[in-house]
């Protein structure tokens, strides 16, 4: 990891598009998501709207401890996803800048 980056929920769906643009290929994103993030519904909502706006497949995996985390990625790397894109709250915040 070269740096970390903390974003609000308002700018999801931009980050989505980025992701996109990064990855044109890539038929589904992955999602990484804290499901005890007190911004867990909003983004949820922001995310799907997005990808739906923009004709994307997501594919949302949710992780609130490190063993969640293991298996979120062994879901993601099992997966057709091409990309992964990673929400808010401070668990995976500074869970991944480890």
């Amino acid at each position: 990891m070269t740096g970390v980056s903390f974003y609000d929920v308002p700018i999801i769906g931009k980050r989505l598009a980025l992701l996109r643009e990064l990855v044109p290929k890539a038929e589904t994103i992955a999602v990484l998501q804290d499901p005890t993030s007190p911004a867990f519904q909003t983004e949820s909502r922001e995310i799907e709207n997005a990808a739906r706006a923009m004709g994307q497949k997501i594919m949302t995996v949710k992780a609130s401890s490190e063993q969640e985390i293991n298996a979120a990625f062994s879901t993601v790397a099992k997966s057709s996803a091409g990309a992964l894109l990673v929400g808010g709250g401070a668990f995976l915040m500074v869970g991944l800048a480890r």
